[in-house]
């Protein structure tokens, strides 16, 4: 395998190509999957202030340059399309409905341009600017690594088409001097450059679910930072974008915390509060270099195997058996059944010859006392049980936070985001965005970063109820 095939999937998706080749405490993990280039991991710019969210709320974080309005107002999108951008929770989100193409048309007519600029300033401007690789090798390196089926093809052409019909002329055009060097620095977005765009789903992160004794309600409290290294522009904080997914074609619905152009999960909490976070984490070296699947992609895939089934986790792990991974993943899953909260990290990768196959289960019962509590589970960035646990300062940090509150002083969301804070970025690298489910009130709150050197745990949050969030006339 050349050095440029080995480098496609870490570069594009890795930025500076730093982050994600440090451990949590600044040293080297143990990984079998190519590295290039070494910085510090920057573990001390974490939390380094209070949790302020007056001093750093909406309009400060240039929410109300989003154009938000009140709650529960709705704005028809253009007639015929599938979707539509809405206030709810106190900030916009964008709904789409539909099948494949239905949904992917939409999203291309409501965000326009914000899909080139995305591919403008973050993955040419960004990541491939830094990567010192040619845009059109590297493209086509992940095009002939890589597989999606026809139904995310789909999603693409007709987001393609949609931002034809419907937006201005030079919405659809990409300028950049990191194009491949036959297009003159410019040219329209192709179906190709969305296949790149969705597998930029390496992210660094801290979670935590908690339930039992650890909660003040005893229900199940989820909490999230995804963690990455922004680019100058900020466009990586300032194009984020809550979805709520009708997936007709999939009789399912759920809510996508994601960016522009991408059709797959990072942070996804379904209709019935199944949910599921990435983390990238120090994974076994694949056992082959081709068919493999975008991240984010697996990651839907897994939610959607999960939502209503009666063993979610198991739901989950066999789908990702047949999904093979370049890099090394952990996938957070938490799930309430009845009386029984499933929660568990699925540490995957595309090492089939592992005992496990390419998917270890971890949950509580491999806690090794840390956390000490038997109802809190916690998540970083390395195996713990598919590999020998890595020292890390976010995770010990959070787990001694979580036996506090199983000692006495329970866990509310509140609690959850001051305990999530501590663990938050807010240098170079940035805790982009911050999730947290209270599934005692059916709500997920979500604090966005909309600038740079604001952690998004400093920011006020919007606050979906998924009792209601579906329940709007298409």
């Amino acid at each position: 395998m050349n050095e440029l095939a080995r480098l496609t999937f870490f570069a594009l998706s890795m930025a500076s190509l730093v982050l994600f080749a440090t451990g949590c405490n600044g040293e080297h993990e143990e990984s079998d999957t190519p590295i290039n280039g070494e910085e510090e991991n920057g573990e001390e710019e974490n939390g380094g202030e209070e949790n302020g969210g007056e001093e750093n709320g909406g309009e400060e974080n240039g929410e109300e340059e989003n154009g938000e309005e009140e709650n529960g107002e709705e704005e028809n999108g253009p007639a015929g399309v599938q979707g539509r951008l809405e206030s709810l929770g106190g900030g916009t989100v964008l709904r789409l409905w539909g099948e494949p193409g239905d949904r992917g048309y939409a999203e291309g007519a409501l965000l326009c341009e914000e899909v080139t600029e995305l591919i403008e300033d973050f993955v040419l401007g960004h990541v491939v600017r830094w990567s010192g690789y040619d845009y059109g090798a590297l493209r086509d390196q992940v095009l002939s690594q890589t597989e999606y089926d026809s139904a995310d093809l789909t999603w693409m052409q007709a987001l393609i088409s949609g931002i034809k019909d419907h937006c201005p002329a030079e919405a659809i055009i990409i300028e950049s001097t990191y194009l491949e060097a036959d297009s003159g620095g410019s040219r329209e977005l192709e179906i190709e450059d969305l296949v790149v765009a969705n597998t930029l789903a390496d992210w660094a992160c801290s979670s935590f679910s908690a339930w039992g004794d650890a909660t003040e309600s005893g229900s199940l409290i989820h909490a999230r930072n995804l963690d990455y290294i922004v680019d100058a522009q900020g466009t990586i904080q300032r194009s984020q974008i809550v979805k709520l997914i009708h997936a007709e074609d999939r009789s399912a619905k759920y809510l996508s915390v994601s960016w522009p152009g991408m059709l797959g999960c990072i942070s996804c909490v379904a209709d019935d509060a199944s949910l599921i976070m990435v983390h990238d984490s120090n994974g076994f070296a694949p056992s082959s270099t081709t068919g493999l699947v975008p991240r984010q992609i697996a990651m839907r895939e897994g939610l959607l195997a999960a939502r209503e089934a009666s063993d979610p986790v198991e739901a989950a792990r066999e789908v990702l058996e047949g999904l093979p991974q370049y890099r090394g993943n952990n996938f957070h899953l938490a799930a309430t059944r009845g009386n029984t909260t499933y929660a568990a990290v699925l540490e995957y990768d595309g090492d089939a010859t592992h005992d496990d196959g390419q998917t270890t289960v971890r949950t509580v019962e491999d806690n090794q006392g840390t956390p000490q509590t038997e109802d809190a589970l916690v998540c970083t960035n390395h195996y713990r049980k598919r590999r020998a646990p890595s020292s890390c300062t976010r995770y010990d940090g959070l787990s001694d936070g979580l036996d506090l509150a199983a000692s006495g002083d329970r866990i509310d969301v509140p609690a959850a985001l001051d305990l999530i804070h501590t663990v938050a970025f807010q240098g170079t690298t940035q805790t982009v965005h911050t999730v947290i489910l209270d599934e005692s009130t059916n709500e997920v709150h979500i604090h966005i970063a909309r600038k740079p050197g604001v952690p998004a745990t400093t920011v006020e949050p919007l606050v979906i109820d998924l009792g209601t969030a579906f329940d709007a006339d298409l």
